[in-house]
């Protein structure tokens, strides 16, 4: 859905404008799926309107019994470690998250670039640079 499909735009736009600015770095990184010790999770449970809202407030509970969320302190780990050691550990466009089987949510994080055929698709990441570039400037032209 939305979500995935943001995460793709946002990894493959990044992924494109570490080539066009070399000097700069870029990196994309998930926290993994976290649970919190009062099981309540991160808050995306927290809110929505009924039925949603009592169907989600078991879910971090649920994925935490099935060992397919980690701790906050790793995830927080993987967001520090991106972001202060980032361009000694991992090259400019890489997307850091957990590999296969859960995607992101629980595991020692990888570049998943190589893993996946559209991540590492240049062509592709060209084209939703320049697509979101022309988003962002009739935005700009619209909201002025």
């Amino acid at each position: 859905g939305d979500y995935k499909n943001s995460k793709i735009i946002g990894q493959l736009y990044f992924s494109h404008m570490a080539k066009v600015y070399p000097e700069y770095f870029f990196m994309t990184v998930s926290p993994g799926g976290i649970h919190s010790h009062d099981g309540k999770g991160t808050g995306f449970s927290q809110g929505g309107m009924f039925p949603l809202d009592k169907a989600l407030k078991h879910v971090p509970w649920l994925f935490s019994s099935l060992q397919i969320t980690q701790d906050l302190d790793i995830g927080t780990s993987r967001l520090i470690d991106g972001c202060l050691v980032g361009e000694t550990k991992w090259e400019t466009g890489s997307m850091i998250l957990s590999p296969p089987p859960f995607w992101g949510a629980k595991g020692d994080p990888v570049d998943n670039r190589p893993l996946v055929s559209y991540l590492k698709d240049e062509e592709l990441a060209k084209k939703v640079y320049e697509k979101v570039n022309e988003y962002n400037k009739s935005w700009i032209a619209t909201a002025s």
